[in-house]
């Protein structure tokens, strides 16, 4: 049920299967896969290792490149760029590069950290098995590395990406 319409293309040795939808100017090459329900349109580029899956979508001119996984009901719009190691999921929307930040490699198994604006305008944290949202994880961090480096280094990335990460009560002041 592959699907592409309009001028999009898909080359080298990316690949688009399962029922992706590919459309617009969209391009997708490099070792990008894109599958399940996913959708990649407007001039949306995906290259290098990303992977596109479940019913996320990619539009408009956002590019999804390096070691980056976007899934769940994800989006990346407007003029957003994902690289990296970023791991953005579930119910994220991103739509400029302020949305999003991924710090690494720290904590106890020196991996990656991503937060994200979620559609509810809240911080949303995707840390290895962790998904949920930055209070949740601020809460198992202390539970869990109470008194150590890496409660340090966590904390010290809430409070960047708190900072960084504009969400509804910035937008209230």
């Amino acid at each position: 049920n592959l699907s592409f319409d309009g001028e999009a293309w898909v080359c080298e040795n990316a690949e688009v299967f399962d029922n992706a939808r590919i459309y617009g100017n969209a391009r997708i090459y490099g070792n990008a896969i894109v599958c399940d329900k996913a959708r990649i349109g407007g001039n949306a580029l995906i290259y290098d290792n990303a992977l596109i899956c479940d019913d996320a979508w990619v539009y408009d001119e956002a590019y999804v490149c390096g070691n980056a996984k976007v899934f769940g009901k994800a989006r990346v719009c407007g003029n957003a760029i994902i690289r990296g190691n970023a791991v953005l999921g579930d119910n994220v929307i991103i739509e400029k590069d302020t949305d999003w930040f991924v710090v690494g490699p720290i904590g106890s198994r020196n991996g990656f950290t991503t937060f994200a604006l979620n559609k509810d305008k809240s911080i949303y944290v995707f840390c290895g098995c962790f998904h949920g949202n930055i209070d949740e994880f601020e809460k198992a961090v202390e539970e869990t590395y109470k008194g150590t480096k890496y409660e340090e280094e966590y904390k010290l990335a809430i409070a960047l990406a708190k900072s960084r990460i504009v969400t509804a009560e910035v937008d209230k002041d």
